[in-house]
């Protein structure tokens, strides 16, 4: 017999309406914050801006953590493109 782990009275509870984000704070804030491939995500996905600056972000040397991530992007596909 599978035993049920919800409880009684379980389910949705809120105090009202979900309030719809504030999308032009969340704009400020990656202004303010944000690393530069943050920014370029952002523009690239919802301001329709182009893919080369996401990837100039990627590549340039202060990019944090995705320093190495091209030169092991770039071992694999040379691994697989053998």
């Amino acid at each position: 017999m599978a035993v049920s782990f919800k409880t009684a009275g379980a389910g949705l509870r809120c105090d009202g309406a979900m309030k719809s984000p504030d999308i032009g704070q969340a704009v400020q804030f990656l202004a303010a914050n944000a690393r530069v491939v943050d920014r370029r995500s952002y523009e690239r996905l919802f301001e329709g801006g182009g893919a080369q600056p996401v990837r100039d972000a990627v590549a340039a040397p202060g990019a944090g953590q995705f320093q190495g991530l091209t030169s092991l992007l770039t071992r694999r596909a040379a691994r697989v493109c053998r």
